[in-house]
């Protein structure tokens, strides 16, 4: 009975950080959108991809929610983009 409390108690609050904090994901008409926190953190999990590329896929982004195929679209482009080089 206890666990059935608290599974009624993570679903009730899903977008509820355990810190207090902002949430991690919230729901919306395009599905499960999470931080860019959360995404970076969890990418491998989530969709295969490495931290440290999420990163740089999503460094700068503007919008502070993400769907994981917004966040994968955005990966893809990123890792295919060509690498740019100063001119001394």
């Amino acid at each position: 009975m206890a666990e059935n409390k608290r599974e009624q108690k993570a679903e009730a609050k899903p977008s509820q950080a355990e810190d207090g904090g902002p949430p991690s994901q919230v729901a919306g008409d395009g599905g499960t959108a999470y931080s860019i926190d959360r995404l970076i953190a969890e990418s491998d999990a989530f969709l295969g991809i490495p931290s440290h590329v999420m990163a740089g896929a999503l460094h700068g982004e503007k919008k502070k929610h993400l769907t994981l195929d917004e966040a994968r679209e955005r990966a893809e482009k990123w890792s295919t983009s060509p690498v740019q080089t100063e001119s001394a």
